[in-house]
C-alpha cells in the first residue's frame, strides 16, 4: 500500500464527516462534538399505570464542532423520545425528552439509544421506576 494510501485509510478511522446546513465538515477526532450529560438515568419512583410520565436529559454540547443527533430510538412504543433536532453549537445545551407510558404493572427499566455525530456515535439513557395500579399523588 503507498503512503497516501495509508494516510487516507488513517484518515478515515479519525475523522468523521458531518453535515451542518446542507455543509459536509470533516472532523478529527480532537474536534468532534462532545456530549455532557447532567444525567444519563432517571428514576421515576412509583407511577400509575396508564399515566404518561416524562423526564428531559439535558446536555451541553462540549466538543469543538457543532453537535447533531440524527436520530433517537427506544426499546418499546410504551417509550417515546423528543429532541433538539436543530445542531448544537459547542458550548451550548440540547436536550431529549423521554415520555413513558405503563400499560403492565410491576419494575421497569428502558433505554433510549441516542445518535449523533460524536465520536461514540451511540449514547444511552435510562429511565427506571415501578408501576402500580393505584394512583399516585405527587
Amino acid at each position: 500500500m503507498s503512503f497516501a494510501a495509508l494516510a487516507s485509510a488513517a484518515g478515515a478511522q479519525t475523522t468523521k464527516h458531518t453535515t451542518v446546513s446542507g455543509e459536509v465538515v470533516a472532523n478529527t477526532a480532537d474536534e468532534q462534538p462532545v456530549f455532557s450529560w447532567e444525567k444519563s438515568t432517571y428514576d421515576f419512583g412509583k407511577i400509575t399505570q396508564g399515566k404518561p410520565v416524562s423526564t428531559v436529559f439535558h446536555f451541553t454540547n462540549s466538543g469543538k464542532q457543532p453537535l447533531v443527533i440524527s436520530q433517537v430510538n427506544t426499546t418499546c412504543g410504551c417509550t417515546v423520545a423528543d429532541y433538539t433536532k436543530e445542531a448544537v453549537l459547542p458550548g451550548k445545551k440540547g436536550s431529549v425528552t423521554v415520555t413513558y407510558n405503563a400499560g403492565a404493572k410491576g419494575v421497569f427499566t428502558k433505554t433510549v439509544t441516542v445518535h449523533a455525530n460524536t465520536s461514540m456515535e451511540s449514547q444511552y439513557l435510562n429511565i427506571n421506576g415501578e408501576v402500580v395500579t393505584d394512583p399516585v399523588t405527587r
